[in-house]
């Protein structure tokens, strides 16, 4: 989220009336998306990857503006500041060359570190070996440490404020305004990630998805890393019911559709997608979703946002341009920087920290058999149900939707994924070593966890 936040807290990347000049949406979706649209097919994608962790203090108190953390480590390892809050406090810097970004992501109990596309996972590997190595150094002198797991451990992360931005305000807003419950809001501040992209263009994109789609099952059983309980409810990646249970499960993107059978189709069912927020000059408004299709007749919603800490409201007139900034939400969406992005993926522990973009990268170098697999092994099942049963239950979860056993399933899911990555020839598969003992083991991290709790 934190590289696209900073793109819209820009106070000159939106006019203060927007007009489309006769585009629709279907034309500003396709402009967003022209670094998928105008890529040609390659033999191997590139890899990157955003990984969050939990921001964990010695004492246990909560982090504050004084702490200036993410200052003190650009001072330290000599890094650019590449972003600041709406008080001056650094909140991104990066390295010279551009290929790290470190800096808080949606409030200051989460650091992200955002790896720059690179050939192959080993070559993320050794890069964020020395990233880690000299963060962890500067975060032991401030009294602070990276948590390992996709929930922050820390009970002050649980109302931890979103960072004073334009952006984080906005969705915050959001969250507030549509909320089921005290569980559901500010929970993008204490949750923690290891979000993949994956090169797609026109051909492999709606592929792509619908394969990583498929395969969420299969990832959360493997990877489960946030178990915590909820309305009296245990769930192993909570994450995924935070997510779904907030406004955003309402956006469409945890929706039953169809598989897209090409790129065209793929742009109308994003078009299905809710669109939130909108920028005018130098404030973003936030509202009731709009599907984007809707933007083509120009409606008009009821927003809010604020002037100096003062609640504002207007009537906003939507037009097809804002779709511009639409940002998809789900576990695996297409993103304006021609990738196919899965977000669902906890944090994972050290030892296994990149094997979610291992699995991601290797059901990607064969995604027709692999969603041709799926698919048969699934039946009718709407995948992102399997994927939250899995989600709550585990290896314990309902099995009476699958055609195959559980076990053998998530067996030949994995030995595709190791299959794509020896095809990719970068010795990339020993990162799926720890996926095979889980698997083999029918465990995973927050399965691990909540054993040795006794629950």
């Amino acid at each position: 989220m934190q590289k696209l936040a900073i793109a819209f807290d820009d106070p000159v990347a939106w006019p203060a009336v927007p007009h489309s000049g006769g585009a629709r949406v279907r034309d500003v979706l396709a402009a967003r998306y022209a670094a998928i649209l105008n890529r040609p097919q390659v033999a191997h994608s590139q890899v990157g990857v955003e990984l969050e962790f939990p921001l964990c203090t010695r004492t246990g108190q909560a982090l504050t503006i004084e702490d200036d953390v993410v200052g003190r480590i650009a001072t330290a390892l000599g890094l650019e500041v590449v972003g600041r809050s709406d008080t001056g406090e650094v909140i991104t810097v990066r390295t010279t060359d551009g290929q790290v970004t470190i800096g808080y992501e949606y409030a200051r109990a989460v650091l992200e570190i955002a790896l720059a596309p690179a050939r192959d996972c080993l070559a993320l590997s050794d890069l964020l070996g020395k990233v880690l190595g000299a963060l962890d150094a500067v975060l032991a002198d401030l009294g602070l440490y990276l948590g390992d797991s996709g929930l922050h451990p820390q009970a002050w992360s649980r109302t931890a404020p979103p960072l004073p931005t334009p952006h984080y305000r906005a969705i915050d807003r959001f969250l507030k305004s549509a909320t089921r419950g005290g569980d559901y809001h500010r929970f993008t501040g204490f949750i923690a990630s290891c979000q993949t992209h994956v090169d797609a263009c026109a051909a492999t994109a709606p592929l792509l998805s619908e394969t990583f789609r498929r395969a969420g099952f299969v990832a959360a059983l493997l990877m489960a890393n946030s178990a915590g309980t909820w309305g009296g409810e245990t769930h192993l990646v909570s994450r995924d019911h935070l997510w779904r249970s907030s406004a955003f499960g309402g956006l469409g993107s945890y929706a039953p559709r169809e598989l897209a059978q090409d790129i065209d189709q793929f742009l109308r069912t994003q078009a299905h997608q809710g669109l939130f927020m909108a920028r005018r000059g130098q404030t973003v408004w936030s509202f009731d979703p709009v599907p984007l299709e809707r933007l083509d007749a120009y409606p008009h919603v009821t927003a809010r946002s604020d002037l100096g800490g003062v609640p504002i409201i207007t009537q906003l007139r939507l037009t097809p341009e804002d779709a511009r900034h639409y940002r998809a939400y789900g576990h695996a969406v297409p993103t304006a920087y021609g990738t196919i992005e899965v977000r669902g993926d906890c944090l994972q522990p050290r030892d296994a920290i990149l094997a979610p973009a291992a699995f991601t990268l290797g059901l990607g170098a064969l995604a027709l058999p692999v969603a041709r697999y799926l698919a048969e092994v699934t039946g009718d099942a709407d995948p992102m149900h399997l994927r939250a049963t899995a989600a709550q239950h585990g290896w314990a979860m309902p099995t009476d939707m699958l055609k195959r056993p559980l076990d053998e399933i998530c067996q030949t899911t994995l030995a595709f994924a190791r299959q794509g990555l020896q095809a990719r020839g970068f010795d990339e598969a020993v990162l799926l070593e720890p996926l095979f003992q889980r698997a083999a083991q029918r465990t995973n991290p927050a399965a691990a966890q909540l054993q040795a709790q006794g629950a």
